[in-house]
């Protein structure tokens, strides 16, 4: 299934747990001949007070792509009760900026068009 893929997403937070899985399935990746550029890392939650191992994703960054999606359980939180999306209702907030960031990087590596 993967070798189908036109961009694998690993989602992430700043945990060393996380951090040392992203490490595990970049080497497998890698040992299955998948070119870095096909591979996006999302770092989720970035910036949260309980995380705090910023120098195992930056040893990430040096071969890999990375997208930083920042903590916003309030926001998160409202929305979930709300039934609407945050890039709907509050659509200059940060998080919401992340994840259009995410959803063009991901169309512009399968290639779709501006209509998808």
């Amino acid at each position: 299934a993967l070798d189908g893929c036109d961009c694998i997403v690993l989602v992430f937070e700043e945990t060393i747990t996380s951090i040392t899985a992203v490490r595990r399935w970049l080497n497998t990746f890698d040992r299955l001949g998948y070119p870095a550029k096909k591979i996006l890392l999302v770092l989720n939650r970035a910036g949260s007070k309980s995380n705090g191992n910023a120098a195992g994703v930056e040893q990430l960054l040096n071969t890999h792509e990375l997208l930083r999606v920042p903590n916003a359980f309030t926001l998160s939180e409202r929305c979930l009760t709300s039934g609407e999306p945050a890039v709907v209702s509050h659509p200059k907030d940060k998080y919401s900026t992340a994840l259009k960031a995410l959803a063009s990087i991901v169309k512009e590596h399968v290639g779709a068009d501006s209509n998808d």
